[in-house]
């Protein structure tokens, strides 16, 4: 009864806002949790039941036969289509039956991946693990070939996972771009290849964490500092708009800095080429979401209008027209007005998070920062924007961030066409990047950047002790006397298995952002990733189920309460299947 009232609200909750008539609820948006704060522990029992993954994979298969079984009766095909759908949330003009398996017999794939080098897994000595991302994990390795220290970092990812939820063209599109750069501001990428059913894409390591820690860790930002790296940040999009090309999902996370604390650009997997598209012949199969650019008369090699409202060349080719409106490439806090009003993302998309990006240096958090995603979209439709007290908020600085952040891209103080007075060059003379020398930046040591070091040393030393206090005083007064707190450092030697973001849902059916932790305990730390404060932990043994609700969305069922998640990136099946692999391995 409880889940039909749910259900009845939710649905409730979703008329009230297509009746409301604006366009931002046409986003899926969704908000933000209240008041979770207790930790759920459970009880070993009895086997779990199967998961979802396995259901999925069952029917990629049967759709994969689907087109040799002509004489089949057309009423088992269409019942076989239509629970396929179902399953996936998908639309009836989703193109299932033209499904390509992109794996040979030999567990390799058809079409190699566009590399500078090829290596092998043999060519490496694994040193550790570097990080969990959304869809793979990053090892940190040397190359045994290499009488040095020199380390790379190798991006792995699941071949069947990506190509399951329509990301594996993503990893095509990145090495393609990235092999095309050469830039102090954008990671190396030095080769990729494949092996059973993995994709290996060895990539510069960088050693000093994402910008996102960096602001975290250092705020007060001093006014240099914020100057020399909002420079950098210039500098890059200067680049790639010289390559033609626009990022998207520009945002301090998908920016990394070196040994030398120089800023680095990362992640690709959502840019986009403007005048190119990728000839899907070549590609052997016919199935135009493999990399998912449309094409439009404005991809056959033509000059395109930067900016331009009829400008189709960043069509998202995997939405169908209607689908267009539902959703965006992009983080909620950086998307720019036009992507919000369903045009095309160009440019004036990327200039648009440089001037977030300035302002959340100064303050420490995005102009437009809410508590849901909701607020977020109706702050930046209004353009309301505040300049508190800040030592780093010169005029000059106020007057830049107030031209980058106008709603007209054509008029976006840096995405303008060569020679208006909106383009590259003019906001490089901006008073605010008085004394910048353009290009030396790469080679001077960043302002303060003595102290970059110590603190970011403190962090990983405080590190565990600060989630550990979290974690306690979060189970003070909660019931949670059937078990008993792991000692110190039994809860040090815990292996993270993956991390990333997802939206969760809380009371009165809200969801808000959080960075999710998947520890070989097994459990699930959820974190408010705004001030990093444990929200709470979902212990996992083999009663707790993994259900699939819909494309983008996944519940973890225990026996005391669901716990409902929300993809980001559209990794839903990933962490389905990490979260049900760590229950069958780690569960007692």
């Amino acid at each position: 009864m409880m889940e039909n009232n749910e259900l009845q609200k939710e649905s409730s909750n979703s008329e009230s806002t297509n009746e409301s008539g604006n366009n931002m609820a046409e986003k899926k948006i969704e908000t933000d949790e209240n008041n979770e704060t207790q930790p759920e522990h459970l009880i070993n029992n009895n086997e779990r039941e199967s998961n979802t993954i396995n259901d999925l994979n069952d029917n990629l298969n049967i759709l994969s036969l689907q087109n040799k079984a002509e004489n089949e009766n057309k009423s088992n095909q269409n019942q076989k289509k239509e629970k396929k759908k179902e399953e996936n949330n998908e639309d009836d003009d989703d193109d299932t039956d033209d499904y390509f398996d992109p794996i040979d017999e030999k567990g390799q794939l058809k079409i190699p991946l566009k590399t500078k080098n090829k290596f092998t897994k043999e060519d490496f000595e694994i040193i550790g693990l570097s990080g969990k991302g959304a869809y793979g994990t990053v090892l940190k390795a040397k190359l045994k070939s290499e009488q040095n220290d020199k380390l790379y970092a190798i991006k792995t990812m699941d071949v069947m996972a990506l190509d399951r939820i329509k990301k594996l063209y993503q990893a095509y599109l990145e090495c393609d771009i990235l092999s095309q750069l050469e830039s102090p501001y954008i990671v190396d990428i030095f080769g990729a290849f494949d092996e059973n059913r993995k994709i290996f894409i060895v990539m510069q390591y960088l050693s000093k964490g994402d910008f996102s820690d960096f602001i975290r860790l250092n705020y007060p930002i001093k006014p240099d500092t914020i100057q020399f790296y909002a420079a950098e940040i210039v500098n890059f999009l200067d680049y790639i708009q010289s390559k033609k090309i626009v990022h998207r999902d520009l945002k301090p996370e998908n920016i990394m800095m070196n040994e030398n604390w120089h800023l680095q650009v990362i992640d690709f997997a959502t840019a986009r080429v403007l005048g190119k598209y990728f000839d899907k012949q070549k590609m052997v199969f016919n199935v135009d979401s493999y990399y998912d650019i449309s094409e439009t008369d404005d991809l056959k090699g033509n000059k395109v209008a930067i900016n331009n409202d009829d400008d189709d060349d960043f069509e998202d080719a995997h939405s169908k027209p209607q689908r267009r409106g539902m959703t965006f490439v992009g983080t909620a806090e950086y998307v720019s007005p036009e992507v919000l009003g369903d045009k095309p993302a160009g440019f004036g998309s990327d200039i648009w998070a440089l001037g977030i990006m300035i302002y959340q240096m100064i303050y420490n958090k995005t102009p437009f920062k809410e508590k849901t995603n909701y607020l977020i979209f109706r702050k930046i439709e209004q353009l309301k924007i505040e300049f508190g007290e800040n030592e780093a908020i010169t005029e000059e600085a106020k007057d830049l961030i107030n031209k980058i952040l106008v709603k007209d891209p054509t008029k976006r103080l840096g995405a303008g066409e060569p020679g208006t007075e909106f383009d590259m060059a003019h906001l490089k003379a901006h008073p605010y990047f008085k004394g910048i020398k353009w290009d030396k930046l790469h080679k001077i040591t960043p302002p303060n950047s003595e102290n970059f070091d110590y603190l970011l040393n403190k962090k990983k030393n405080n590190k565990n002790n600060v989630n550990n206090n979290n974690t306690s005083n979060q189970k003070k007064g909660s019931d949670l006397g059937k078990t008993t707190k792991k000692p110190n450092n039994e809860e040090e030697q815990e292996e993270v298995l993956r991390k990333g973001y997802l939206e969760k849902k809380g009371f009165w059916f809200l969801y808000n952002k959080r960075k999710i932790i998947l520890y070989s305990t097994p459990k699930l730390v959820y974190i408010d990733p705004t001030n990093n404060q444990i929200k709470g932990e979902i212990y996992l043994d083999r009663r707790v189920k993994v259900n699939h609700i819909s494309l983008n969305v996944f519940e973890v069922v225990t026996p005391l309460r669901s716990f409902r998640f929300k993809s980001i990136d559209g990794d839903v099946l990933v962490w389905e299947k990490s979260i049900a692999e760590a229950i069958k391995t780690y569960s007692k």
